[in-house]
């Protein structure tokens, strides 16, 4: 397998485009992954690697650099711990769906639907959680920054909405994550908002969600330079 085709296929599993692949990985322009793409480029460098390990780093890296191997590794079990360490940690695994919520203005990316079983399974200790989905944007810094993998459990009664409180929501125009009220003007909308203040407040047709997820936890990469 070539460079090429190894981009080619990260950039597919991800559901995403070059520039937007970049961008997640620290790039300011697309270049260095269009020269691969070219064939100028031939190989995938140590420093290209370690950036799409950072945000990415359920992707082999052995894979990554030469093509040998599966694309994903798979989660090492959690060792239980020694008599005098207490009680273990309760971790089971959730899917992480690669599909970006955008945490930044509205972006169409609409899917026709993610097979959970295809997706690949991520440790966590947080209780409850039902899959993890990994966040594109500034929105809703500082509480929840770009780059980071949120937890998610859906909800089912609408009586158990949490008002006031990040969610994910899952619509006809894409997977996004803010803070959802009530809409006080329309029963027929709710309104969704940014943490970060230089993006405001948009109304969403309660007709068009297909889903809203809690977020119960998060966790967060940081791309070194």
């Amino acid at each position: 397998m070539t460079a090429i085709d190894r981009i080619e296929a990260l950039v597919k599993h991800m559901h995403t485009n070059i520039k937007s692949f970049s961008e997640l990985c620290g790039y300011e322009r697309p270049q260095a992954f269009y020269d691969i793409l070219k064939g100028k480029t031939k190989n995938i460098s140590s420093t290209m690697c370690d950036r799409i390990l950072s945000v990415f780093p359920h992707i082999n890296r052995v894979w990554l650099l030469t093509g040998e191997g599966e694309m994903m590794l798979k989660p090492e079990p959690v060792p239980a711990p020694k008599r005098d360490e207490g009680p273990a940690i309760p971790f089971h695994n959730v899917p992480l769906v690669e599909i970006w919520a955008s945490a930044g203005p509205l972006k169409a990316f609409h899917q026709e639907g993610v097979d959970l079983s295809s997706c690949h399974l991520v440790p966590t200790a947080i209780p409850g959680a039902e899959l993890a989905v990994p966040i594109s944007g500034d929105s809703m810094e500082p509480m929840i920054p770009n780059g980071a993998t949120v937890y998610l459990k859906r909800i089912l009664d609408k009586n158990f909405i949490p008002w006031g409180k990040p969610a994910v929501i899952d619509t006809d125009n894409g997977a996004f994550i803010k803070v959802i009220e009530p809409d006080p003007d329309d029963r027929d909308c709710i309104v969704a908002s940014s943490i970060n203040s230089k993006y405001p407040p948009m109304h969403i047709p309660k007709a068009s969600i297909f889903g809203l997820y809690r977020v119960l936890g998060l966790t967060q990469m940081f791309l070194c330079y």
